[in-house]
């Protein structure tokens, strides 16, 4: 694809969620140098740059408001930590990650922060449970009106089953971005750079982003308590533990949620992802409704 059209099309499509990008964001979902050169060429008629942000022309109001959502998204980055450093407790949890708005700095004030987990394999509903037990005890989990600040556990993941691949629909933009911008706040070991390369079939989109595979820069160190509940929940218990309250999460579910939802709602021994609100399809038909308009009005 002409580098061109892809910072086009990166600007076109965070304009859906009113945010201007900088040029390191640019280059990011790019690849592109020298953003001023091509800028100040072949793409001042439908871009305009102001404040070290690029944006489509006669959008220059979103700097603001993505200034204003930074401001508030600190707060929940915040309390994310917390919530992160509680589960890096919890037995079998191997990444916590912010993903959707929040995972990068634009998140409204009312929202909560969406949270990705992956955890041992075999043991997924063992660990939701456990996770959202200990949240709920410490007045962090979402649940019912309790929205804004609070954690949402809606997607765990097993680390032996880290490719989104088969939850993709067909060009699944939002989840291609989705992949790139999760922003982990523990992590066991390599999980964060094994999760990128198990999802690098994006990598026609992002070439430059998944041949620098970035480090993590937060301080990992084994958990003493999380190791010793491992080491006693590893055997015959934790089987029996998994078994039991799979059976008990699944009678649940059943009654509370839309089952099996097309991509958007999976529950299964190796993801448990519960969006049913998923919107994928309605932001990729927005993105190329936009784009179609700007072509035509070029």
């Amino acid at each position: 694809m002409n580098q061109n059209r892809k910072i086009f099309e990166a600007i076109i499509w965070f304009d859906i969620f009113d945010w201007p990008l900088n040029s390191i964001e640019l280059k990011k979902y790019t690849g592109a140098e020298n953003l001023p050169d091509i800028y100040q060429n072949s793409l001042s008629g439908t871009i305009e740059f102001s404040d070290g942000f690029y944006f489509l022309k006669g959008r220059k109001v979103i700097i603001k408001k993505r200034i204003l959502r930074q401001k508030t998204t600190i707060k929940k980055i915040k309390i994310g930590k917390l919530a992160a450093k509680i589960l890096s407790l919890v037995p079998f949890v191997k990444m916590t990650a912010i993903c959707n708005d929040l995972a990068y700095f634009n998140a409204p004030e009312e929202s909560d922060i969406d949270f990705f987990v992956v955890v041992k394999s075999g043991r997924i509903w063992l660990t939701r449970f456990l996770a959202t037990f200990i949240l709920f005890a410490l007045g962090l989990w979402r649940h019912g009106k309790k929205i804004k600040d609070r954690i949402c556990l809606s997607f765990f993941i097993a680390d032996d089953d880290l490719n989104l691949k088969n939850i993709a629909y067909d060009d699944d933009i939002y989840l291609k971005y989705w992949i790139l911008q999760i922003l982990p706040l523990f992590c066991s070991g390599v999980v964060y750079q094994k999760f990128l390369k198990e999802n690098s079939w994006t990598t026609d989109e992002f070439p430059n982003f998944f041949q620098n595979i970035p480090s993590l820069k937060i301080k990992v160190q084994p958990k003493f308590l999380q190791m010793v509940l491992e080491k006693i929940l590893n055997g015959w218990l934790g089987n029996l533990l998994e078994n039991f309250l799979r059976r008990i999460q699944l009678k649940i579910m059943r009654k509370n949620i839309p089952w099996q939802k097309e991509k958007d709602v999976i529950i299964s021994d190796k993801m448990l992802k519960f969006h049913e609100k998923d919107r994928r399809k309605h932001f990729k038909n927005i993105f190329e409704k936009k784009l179609i308009e700007i072509n035509r009005n070029l």
